[in-house]
């Protein structure tokens, strides 16, 4: 390997490059490749933009505000070409709008997974919520839907829609699928005891479900654990107790990395044993 000197000649290089540093090689000569293929013109580099002002610290006791990583417009015409540059603004756990025709290189999808950041695609409310419940959990679901209605979040609510008898473990699927699909960002069910709700949609891979009882537990399930549906128990909570859990929940975003590296153990069971079904 070679490299140029001071004076602008070659000269051998035994500088070896680091693991970061020829990533992003690599991935500079994919997004050429890419450009060339799509017959887009190489990116012209933009001056770095200002450093924004710092901002004033919360209020103690204000609530943590969910909140995406809104993309620039683009010609919708043309595909954009994303790579893991454009995602290392984003906080761990955050969402970043995947502008329409979009294409994620290898890395940049790696390093989203990695700083469990969700994909949102062109034209999904990225604060949907699937929202589901039994019969038993019917009347605290609308007390729930309302709450969410008011404080801004679209609700996708899959049922039931009265107080005749049906079976939670098809309301708990169908609100765990569309989590699991990325219809909605996260998913809230509830049942008599919160509990029959939780393993079935534990069952759908890609979901971490916690059945939570009070402020505490929503929010140690959010922070230590990612959990992206909460289950409710209808005959244990008031609607005012409730809306309480639900809000924490919402507003408590997921931890630092080294409860990440717990929540990817996780994963890789979930992993495991989806390949290897011979239990």
């Amino acid at each position: 390997m070679e490299c140029f000197g001071a004076d602008r000649t070659r000269e051998p290089c035994n500088k070896p490059m680091d693991a970061q540093e020829l990533q992003k090689r690599i991935e500079k000569l994919v997004l050429e490749a890419l450009e060339k293929r799509l017959g887009m013109a190489p990116a012209v580099p933009e001056p770095a933009p200002a450093a924004p002002a710092p901002r004033a610290a919360p209020a103690e006791g204000a609530p943590a505000v969910h909140r995406a990583i809104p993309v620039p417009a683009a010609d919708s015409s043309r595909p954009v070409i994303l790579t893991r540059e454009d995602l290392e603004s984003v906080r761990f756990g955050g969402t970043f709008l995947l502008p329409p025709k979009a294409i994620l290189t290898d890395l940049a999808r790696e390093f989203a997974a990695d700083r469990q950041i969700s994909l949102i695609p062109a034209g999904m409310k990225e604060q949907s919520i699937a929202l589901g419940a039994d019969h038993g959990g019917f009347d605290l679901k609308e007390n729930l839907k309302s709450h969410l209605q008011e404080a801004g979040y679209p609700v996708r609510d899959f049922g039931a829609f009265g107080r005749d008898p049906v079976d939670y473990p098809d309301l708990a699927l169908a609100v765990a699928m569309s989590v699991a699909r990325r219809e909605c960002f996260a998913g809230v069910m509830v049942d008599g005891a919160g509990i029959g709700s939780c393993m079935v949609a534990n069952k759908v891979p890609g979901i971490r479900a916690a059945c939570c009882w009070d402020e505490a537990s929503a929010r140690n399930s959010r922070e230590h654990n990612f959990a992206n549906v909460l289950t409710l128990g209808g005959r244990m909570l008031d609607a005012a107790a409730a809306c309480r859990i639900l809000q924490t929940w919402l507003d408590t975003p997921f931890g630092e990395e080294r409860h990440a590296r717990r929540v990817k153990k996780i994963s890789a069971v979930e992993a495991k044993y989806l390949r290897n079904l011979n239990l």
